[in-house]
């Protein structure tokens, strides 16, 4: 049961995380800066789940056990998942950006 809780805390993290680099996205003035909160976003991801799993190493080697099954396979599935949830969240995001900008040029050009 332990894993379970662990696993919520992380993902309760990620979601947050990811919608409020999405709502950056969206508003941002230009592509590039866009770009850069995305590299930016997708390099944290990872360093966040490789904290996560030395975390998981560091608590083991002192005793406190979360089985996340072996070779804590199920940390490496939630992993996978956030990965494509990211990958859906910011195509989300470029096409709400996209579609706002668009249309705040359409609005100026029509004026």
């Amino acid at each position: 049961m332990n894993e379970y809780l662990a696993l919520a805390i992380i993902d309760t993290i990620f979601i947050a995380w990811s919608l409020l680099v999405a709502r950056v996205i969206i508003h941002s003035r230009s592509i590039e800066i866009s770009l850069l909160w995305i590299s930016a976003y997708l390099v944290l991801d990872w360093c966040y789940f490789n904290g996560i799993n030395k975390a998981h190493q560091y608590l083991r080697d002192h005793k406190f056990y979360i089985d996340f099954g072996h070779g804590s396979l199920l940390l490496l599935l939630d992993m996978i998942l956030c990965y494509v949830a990211a990958l859906i969240i910011i195509s989300i995001a470029l096409k709400k950006r996209t579609k706002k900008h668009y249309n705040t040029n359409t609005e100026k050009t029509l004026r």
